[in-house]
């Protein structure tokens, strides 16, 4: 009887141990999966981090341009003539077109940003390049205007 004692006595320590010892990878396991939660979410911030800063320096370069246009088009508004209203037309579908491209930055998820990064950025250098083409037309379209002003 005793060692039946003894046996049933063991089993149990035994069973016990092994309990204690699968509790144990069960933490470490717990522990495990909630570092990678842990981790997944820290990647996710920074990439929304970046997402961020690249989208407002992004959309920053994009109202710079649009500003550029919005003071042209206002030294332009009293002006009547055929060129100067040429020319605001142009400047508006401009305007358009990079207040578009500026939504389109805002409102871009991070699965199509590569995309639309991508097009504001060609957007931008065609802006640029654009700019300076339209502000020399401007300056050769009003030159002769002010030379035909100087002749009468």
């Amino acid at each position: 009887m005793k060692k039946g004692i003894i046996l049933v006595l063991s089993v149990l320590l035994f069973a016990c141990q092994e309990n204690k010892a699968q509790q144990e990878k069960k933490d470490s396991a717990q522990k495990s999966v909630e570092k990678a939660g842990q981790n997944l979410k820290d990647a996710a911030q920074a990439t929304g981090d970046y997402l961020s800063t690249e989208r407002d320096s992004l959309k920053s370069a994009l109202q710079v341009q649009i500003s550029k246009v919005d003071k042209k088009m206002g030294e332009l508004k009293n002006d009547g003539s055929a060129k100067a209203m040429e020319t605001k037309k142009r400047l508006q579908v401009w305007r358009d077109s990079l207040s578009s491209k500026a939504t389109e930055v805002q409102n871009a998820s991070a699965d199509k940003w590569e995309d639309t990064k991508t097009g504001a950025n060609r957007l931008l250098d065609k802006s640029n390049r654009t700019w300076d083409k339209l502000k020399q037309g401007i300056r050769d379209a009003f030159s002769d205007k002010d030379s035909t002003k100087k002749d009468n």
